[in-house]
């Protein structure tokens, strides 16, 4: 489990550990399409590279139920993912794709992307 919970520079974070691994997880706090910033500024904080980087996004297109694994590429029209790339300088970063609500119009993710 998460073991503390702390502001850092735009994001909440929370340490714990995966199967004996330590990770940092974090959730920024401004709008996702411009959370590239504070994903950077949080890697530059802890001496971290874009290779210790899992970023977690949306895919309208998955099916219910889904996850896809990225190692690098990309935004694919994410504009979240598309900030996170220019602020961290690269697309070799590996991302998770998970299902979200994926029953909306076309203008709804006209709207969305």
């Amino acid at each position: 489990g998460v073991r503390r919970t702390t502001r850092e520079g735009a994001c909440l974070t929370g340490t714990g550990s995966l199967e004996g691994i330590p990770v940092l997880l974090a959730l920024t706090e401004i709008v996702m399409n411009r959370s590239g910033k504070a994903v950077a500024d949080l890697l530059a904080r802890r001496h971290l590279g874009p290779e210790d980087l899992l970023l977690l996004h949306d895919d309208l297109d998955l099916q219910p139920g889904r996850i896809k694994i990225k190692i690098r590429g990309r935004h694919g029209g994410h504009h979240g993912v598309e900030s996170v790339i220019t602020h961290v300088g690269t697309e070799a970063f590996l991302r998770i794709k998970i299902e979200t609500i994926n029953r909306l119009t076309d203008d709804h993710k006209n709207f969305l992307r």
